[in-house]
């Protein structure tokens, strides 16, 4: 029922963003009780989210910050890879001009297997370029997990931005 009620309340809403476009109120009922969703147990971040190449966009937390320490997970990770996400993010704004900067890659998620190092390094160019030319970058530092770690040491000897 409550399905039902839902996407009786989306087709209204659609009517009425298509009758009146200048305003819309969202008002959703129902019979039970609000749930309140968990917390997530890695934090909640604020930042911008931005596509830097085709298919492939990044979390980052400031972008005007000139620092960029890019996190990178391991097989099936994407954003927010790891428990210790948060407290990076929060070691780097302590420490001032740092941003904390989390891409997807082509092999994040359910990629992993379906290409190779390489294909990451160049996806990795991409980032680095664009974050130079768009979000003020003028210094980075890789921070893997697990295949993170592969991917940052793959990069260090064959990216474009290595040295």
């Amino acid at each position: 029922i409550m399905i039902i009620s839902f996407l009786i309340d989306i087709l209204v809403f659609s009517y009425f963003i298509q009758r009146n476009a200048t305003a819309a109120i969202i008002v959703m009922s129902s019979s039970s009780p609000p749930s309140q969703l968990p917390k997530s147990p890695y934090g909640s971040f604020q930042g911008t989210l931005f596509q830097y190449h085709r298919n492939l966009v990044s979390f980052e937390s400031n972008t005007s910050a000139p620092l960029k320490c890019i996190l990178l997970g391991g097989l099936s990770d994407g954003m927010i890879p790891t428990p210790y996400c948060k407290g990076l993010e929060e070691k780097c704004h302590e420490l001032g001009q740092w941003s904390l900067v989390q891409p997807i890659l082509s092999s994040s998620y359910l990629g992993f297997g379906n290409g190779d190092l390489d294909r990451d390094v160049q996806e990795l160019n991409f980032l680095l370029e664009y974050l130079k030319t768009h979000n003020s970058g003028t210094h980075f530092a890789l921070v893997g997990h697990s295949t993170g770690c592969q991917i940052s040491m793959h990069y260090l000897r064959h990216g474009l931005h290595r040295n």
